[in-house]
């Protein structure tokens, strides 16, 4: 019986799924030889060093559209360029022009990412007392930019 296009194409997702995580596998035995060499060669400076009591770090994942610190220099930049108090949507909409984003087009869920993104930087810059919410209108918080 010849294989259906619905058929056909699960196998070529299986298959690709599968050299996926024989790739991350390889990558997974080569991250752990080069740990145990950095342990050995600890070791060998401090042989009673406990490799236990080193804590894993994570890396944070990258944000699909800022660099480091990009959010909150071009939230600045919008508090600086309107001079006066200014409301979360326009800022939202002055950063994404800043970025040469078109919030209309992009989907709900990458649209919802880049809001709280900056929501997060407003929030913070808050916390640090560099801005401070003046009111709120419905889901709209009217920002003052404070120094």
């Amino acid at each position: 019986m010849a294989e259906s296009h619905v058929i056909s194409g699960l196998v070529t997702k299986h298959s690709e799924l599968a050299g996926e995580i024989q790739e991350h596998q390889q990558r997974i035995v080569e991250l752990k030889g080069d740990l145990d060499k950095i342990g050995a060669a600890i070791k060998i400076i401090e042989p009673d060093f406990n490799l236990r009591a080193i804590k894993s770090k994570f890396k944070k994942p990258q944000n699909r559209y800022f660099e480091p610190r990009e959010a909150n220099k071009l939230l600045l930049e919008c508090f600086r360029d309107a001079q006066r108090d200014i409301g979360s949507s326009d800022l939202y909409a002055n950063v994404a022009k800043k970025k040469g984003l078109d919030l209309e087009s992009m989907e709900s869920n990458q649209v919802r990412y880049f809001k709280m993104t900056l929501h997060t930087t407003l929030k913070r810059l808050q916390e640090n007392r560099i801005i401070q919410e003046v009111e709120r209108d419905g889901p709209v918080i009217i920002w003052r930019l404070l120094s």
